[in-house]
């Protein structure tokens, strides 16, 4: 198995329209502005067996306005490839992709329900916020996942005003 960056236009770039036709939209919007790195995963005779999509930006908000953050878009690996370590090795990927380029923190929503996904992204040290949306029409129930770059995580140093910590790099 191997993982390839993909780009429109490419062979593999067809199976990242039908399996993540919204993100495509997005991407193709002038107005989005948004850095997209796209990755397929492929088999032992190189057939397409799975995909991830990360977004680099900034926020414009928030305590994390001003940094570089990463937005998991989309990660799937098609059913018969499952539980073989695809999903790892691309989530990997995508860690690498955003921390070379110096995001702090990589973040995503995953349903209450999908154990699986929630087992991969607990190996991979990610912190889990729970989160209800009570004005969908049905409730839904999810967790907004962080993974932070530890390389480049502040650091306590001391204690400042008010009992307040001051951080460095």
């Amino acid at each position: 198995m191997r993982i390839t960056e993909t780009h429109a236009k490419d062979a593999l770039w067809g199976y990242i329209e039908r399996y993540s036709a919204q993100t495509v939209g997005y991407m193709a919007d002038p107005k989005d502005g948004g850095d997209y790195r796209c990755f397929a995963a492929l088999g032992p005779h190189d057939e397409f067996v799975g995909l991830a999509i990360v977004e680099l930006g900034r926020l414009g908000f928030g305590p994390l306005a001003d940094q570089l953050v990463g937005c998991l878009e989309n990660i799937l690996v098609l059913e018969p490839y499952r539980r073989q370590g695809i999903g790892t090795a691309l989530l990997q990927r995508i860690l690498r992709t955003a921390w070379e380029s110096q995001a702090r923190h990589v973040w995503w929503t995953v349903e209450y329900d999908n154990a699986a996904a929630i087992g991969l992204y607990q190996r991979i040290g990610a912190v889990f916020i729970a989160e209800e949306d009570p004005e969908a029409e049905k409730p839904e129930r999810y967790y907004t996942v962080v993974v932070p770059n530890r390389s480049l995580s502040k650091q306590p140093k001391a204690l400042g005003p008010r009992g307040r910590a001051s951080f460095t790099r």
